[in-house]
C-alpha cells in the first residue's frame, strides 16, 4: 500500500484516495478537498461552497462585480469581500446564511459559481441535507395537554 496514503488514511479515516506508484505523492481536486473538509466538519454543522471564478482575470470580468453587488445589497458584506478576494472556498456554520448566499451565486451570476458541500455530500444531496436540518429546526415542538 502507498506510504502516503496510509499516513492520511490514518488521520482521516474518510478519506478514499486511489493508489499510484509513487510512495510519495497523492493528488487531490479542490473537489475531493471541500467533499472531505464537509466531512471532517460535518459534526460541527459546518457547510462549505467551493467558488469557481472565470478563466479570465475575475475583476476584469461583468459578472464579479454583479455578484458582490447583490451581495452588497443583501446584506452579505462579508462574503461579498471574500469573493471580492478570490477566496476559493466559503465556510459557513450558519446554515441558513450559506443557503442564501448559495442561491444567489446560482441565480446571479454569469460565470463565477458555487458547489455547495455538505456532511459529505455535495450539489443537491447537501443542499436536500441541509434544507432537512433547517425544516427540523423550524418545528416548535408540540406538546400534548391532557
Amino acid at each position: 500500500m502507498n506510504s502516503l496514503i496510509s499516513k492520511l488514511d490514518s488521520i482521516i479515516p474518510q478519506l478514499h484516495i486511489e493508489a499510484s506508484a509513487s510512495e510519495d505523492v497523492a493528488g487531490l481536486t479542490a473537489g475531493e478537498m471541500a467533499h472531505l473538509l464537509s466531512k471532517v466538519l460535518q459534526t460541527q454543522g459546518i457547510a462549505i461552497i467551493s467558488i469557481t471564478y472565470p478563466s479570465v482575470d475575475a475583476r476584469n470580468h461583468r459578472s464579479l462585480d454583479s455578484l458582490v453587488h447583490k451581495l452588497l445589497a443583501h446584506g452579505f458584506g462579508d462574503v461579498a469581500d471574500l469573493i471580492r478576494g478570490d477566496v476559493p472556498f466559503l465556510l459557513f456554520d450558519d446554515l441558513s446564511k450559506c443557503m442564501r448566499v448559495h442561491h444567489e451565486i446560482q441565480l446571479d451570476s454569469v460565470a463565477i459559481s458555487g458547489q455547495l458541500f455538505y456532511a459529505g455530500e455535495h450539489g443537491m444531496a447537501a443542499e436536500r441535507a441541509i434544507d432537512a436540518l433547517l425544516h427540523r429546526a423550524d418545528k416548535p415542538e408540540l406538546s400534548h395537554v391532557a
